[in-house]
């Protein structure tokens, strides 16, 4: 498909947040992203993931103040390393939902952020632990 009607990339993931300093807290001191605050002033945050903006921001539909998060909606953060990263984030008192085990598409670890959505770390395969 040529010409300037076709999506070229990803250029941002919002995620509507119930209590954007919870989630800032987790995201940055637990999951170790460089979140800090748009140039928007609506008390929004953001973090450069790769080529992705990865944004939080208070609840601006009210229509899902009340709703329970992360139905259908799964980040999936690639890390070089998932054994060590997720050893990493327990440190830092981030709870893994799932640990570390290869599957089909690599290594694999998920955590659930504060309003409850999933995030599955990944990574390649390791060779050193049985399938």
């Amino acid at each position: 498909m040529a010409g300037t009607s076709q999506v070229l990339r990803v250029e941002e993931i919002l995620i509507q947040v119930s209590d954007i300093h919870r989630s800032v807290g987790f995201y940055r001191a637990g999951l170790g992203l460089p979140f800090e605050p748009t140039e928007h002033g609506d008390d929004s945050y953001q973090a450069r993931v790769g080529e992705t903006r990865v944004v939080l921001h208070p609840d601006f539909d009210d229509s899902i103040r009340n709703q329970k998060r992360g139905a259908g909606v799964l980040l999936h953060f690639w890390v070089a390393d998932v054994d060590e990263y997720c050893s990493e984030i327990k440190m830092r008192g981030v709870s893994v939902v799932d640990e570390p085990e290869n599957r089909p598409w690599g290594r694999h670890c998920s955590v659930i952020d504060p309003d409850g959505y999933w995030i599955h770390i990944l990574g390649p395969v390791n060779q050193r632990v049985g399938q």
